[in-house]
């Protein structure tokens, strides 16, 4: 039903056959921005974004490599590094993170799951050696932190408060699975969250503005200040 769904919205270099292939072991993560196109209700449209030339380009290897459980040697350049760095890895999943194409990948040498955008793939060759997955491998345990398509491996008890149109949209569509809601009458509405990171819900409170606050943890209140004065130091006074 996920493939008859999605099919008409595909309009990228893949073939149709091909991504039904993939589409057997994607992840479907459901929720936030994750959603997708629904040919069975005619005039509602939900955003879904087909991979691109950069994300197709080795989705077919890596959804053969799932299926064939194969090792991958796959050159990795993340959002910090200046050029793309060699990773053995055994391939777990493919996903789908606000508007984001992912795999889901257990590092070999390292001993740790990685989610790697597909986008910043720059090179995959098989090794030639089967992997297993490990045998504690778990994805709604590993992405149930997720409140994007970042993945931790903290423990974050988040609380916000959130008044206007915010607090109106996390009482309308929970934010997180782990949403509690408390109501604060003219003082808005507070919201707990346990997350594994605090990258997303960082980006998603500097997107609201003065209609979030962070109350805690005391670590999440820096990183919003200090992307706060880091924008407003290109603005001046």
């Amino acid at each position: 039903k996920l493939v008859a769904r999605m099919l008409p919205s595909f309009l990228g270099s893949m073939s149709a056959e091909r991504l039904k292939r993939v589409l057997k072991k994607f992840s479907v993560v459901v929720g936030g921005d994750n959603s997708f196109v629904n040919e069975a209700t005619r005039g509602v449209v939900f955003p879904f974004n087909p991979p691109d030339e950069r994300e197709s380009r080795y989705l077919q290897i890596l959804s053969e490599a799932i299926d064939g459980q194969q090792e991958l040697e796959v050159d990795y350049q993340n959002a910090e590094a200046a050029a793309p760095v060699a990773r053995i890895v055994a391939p777990m999943d493919l996903g789908y993170f606000s508007h984001r194409w992912v795999v889901f990948v257990h590092d070999v040498v390292r001993g740790k799951l990685k989610t790697y955008r597909l986008d910043r793939i720059h090179g995959v060759k098989t090794t030639g050696r089967k992997c297993e997955r490990p045998t504690d491998y778990n994805l709604d345990e590993i992405i149930g932190g997720n409140l994007g398509a970042y993945t931790g491996t903290g423990r974050y008890d988040i609380r916000l408060r959130l008044t206007s149109f915010a607090a109106a949209d996390a009482r309308s569509q929970r934010w997180h699975r782990s949403q509690v809601d408390f109501e604060r009458g003219e003082a808005g509405l507070e919201i707990t969250l346990l997350l594994n990171n605090l990258v997303d819900i960082t980006s998603k409170i500097l997107w609201w503005g003065p209609l979030a606050e962070a109350l805690s943890p005391p670590e999440l209140r820096t990183r919003v200040r200090e992307q706060l004065k880091a924008t407003l130091a290109k603005y001046g006074e």
